[in-house]
């Protein structure tokens, strides 16, 4: 049995139409099959509309990564996983200065 190839790239901003529509199916898939994984729920997911999608893939503040199946010729291939690397964060100046009051961060 042959051993499967990897690859990880970043979903590019803008989205393109065919990224998004994986995207979301992996998503919606995962939160079916491993609902105890997330903070999330399925039935919370998939009313979201086309465009709380994509926002929640351009956003300034967060790179989402796809590690797929490489095929023979190089191409990527099934999506089978995403990781989101979030920062330094969305959040307004003022809500920001509240956790910083408190001390959460400090060293």
């Amino acid at each position: 049995m042959a051993m499967s190839t990897y690859t990880l790239f970043p979903i590019e901003h803008p989205v393109s139409p065919s990224q998004l529509a994986a995207y979301k199916t992996l998503r919606l898939a995962s939160l079916q099959v491993d609902p105890q994984a997330f903070s999330s729920t399925y039935a919370r997911e998939v009313a979201f509309s086309e465009d709380f999608w994509r926002q929640r893939l351009e956003s300034p503040f967060k790179q989402t990564l796809v590690a797929s199946v490489l095929e023979d010729a190089g191409e990527t291939g099934e999506w089978i996983g995403t990781a989101s690397i979030v920062g330094p964060s969305d959040m307004p100046p003022s809500i920001l200065a509240l956790f910083s009051e408190a001390g959460v961060g400090a060293n």
